[in-house]
């Protein structure tokens, strides 16, 4: 069946352009490609998985080997079809799920003993402080009964609080444009309630309603002037005239920058593999970024996006080439 290129979810936030979804899967040793399929522009990712799972078993002979993927595999009913065909997976645990809340909760009041599994020097940054990885098992199981792991990198602490710091910075610099805005006079925002609401929206558009309360002063200003026209006498009548100004003042809610801040770092793995270590679990899961590598080659080193071709068969064609190509002659 011939591929649709049409409009999707595009991930350079690119909605003018049409796409197709490029599903690429490589071993452990040496990011060599062993499957390739090309999806229609508008099939979401978590819908793949099952496909490229029943095929990998087809390809090996058997369901024993780990299955590592991103977040979009850490779906219900993929997880649990995999472990009903014998299989095994690791994969990133969503913010979304009530297991990352509840965790992320616990510590704020309670103590974790973590367990420093290993080091790791950047060699382009020799000078630098090795980066630490740290590890402790969820004291809850996932709600289909697999285990949770949860990871902290000293790196990933430093970048979670520069990245909350700049949101933070973002909305006040958009609630100073908001202060600007309403000190024109062509402003149209008139009363307490809309501009409220553009402060909220300001807030939330860049991600910092946690951590920046906007609040809006209300003062009426009252001056006189005549009247009528003319050179003021002892008989000059005067009339009150009243005008509208909005302060827009902030404060950082420091109670939830200080929560947040006691899960910087952090990011949970869940997994049916119950028979292996916590360090094992992150070299499995570590080695996926060399798939994204491939990706990353895909759209740069090899100029395929855009795809400057009309003819959706030789788009194919062209993937499937690609593919064969990675096999012959990169592996890491």
């Amino acid at each position: 069946m011939t591929l649709k290129v049409t409009r999707g979810h595009n991930k350079d936030h690119r909605p003018d352009l049409k796409q197709l979804v490029f599903d690429l899967t490589v071993t452990s040793d040496g990011a060599v490609p062993i499957h390739y399929k090309g999806y229609d522009g508008n099939r979401t990712d978590d819908t793949t998985h099952v496909e490229t799972w029943d095929t990998l078993r087809k390809l090996k002979g058997s369901p024993d080997f780990i299955y590592v993927a991103d977040s979009k595999l850490c779906v219900s009913e993929t997880m649990r079809y995999i472990e009903g065909e014998d299989g095994f997976f690791i994969t990133v645990m969503p913010r979304t799920r009530s297991e990352d809340k509840w965790f992320r909760e616990h510590i704020i009041d309670n103590k974790v003993s973590w367990d420093e599994v290993c080091r790791v020097q950047d060699p382009r940054k020799k000078n630098d402080t090795p980066e630490t990885w740290r590890m402790v098992e969820s004291l809850i199981p996932s709600k289909e009964g697999f285990r949770i792991a949860w990871v902290w990198s000293s790196i990933k602490t430093r970048h979670d609080q520069k990245s909350r710091q700049n949101t933070i910075n973002k909305a006040i610099s958009g609630l100073k444009g908001l202060q600007k805005r309403l000190q024109s006079n062509r402003c149209r925002l008139k009363t307490k309630e809309t501009v409220s609401s553009e402060a909220e929206k300001i807030v939330e558009n860049v991600g910092a309603n946690r951590w920046v309360d906007p609040d809006i002063v209300e003062t009426i200003e009252t001056t006189h002037k005549q009247e009528k026209r003319g050179r003021p006498g002892p008989n000059t009548k005067y009339m009150a005239v009243k005008r509208t100004h909005f302060q827009v003042n902030w404060e950082i809610n420091n109670s939830n920058v200080k929560a947040d801040a006691c899960s910087d770092g952090m990011f949970p793995l869940i997994t049916n593999c119950d028979d292996i270590s916590l360090k094992e679990i992150l070299e499995k899961y570590k080695y996926q970024p060399k798939l994204e590598k491939r990706h990353e080659q895909f759209k740069t080193v090899y100029g395929i996006a855009p795809v400057l071709l009309k003819n959706i068969t030789r788009v194919e064609a062209l993937l499937f080439e690609l593919m064969a190509f990675w096999r012959k002659y990169l592996p890491f």
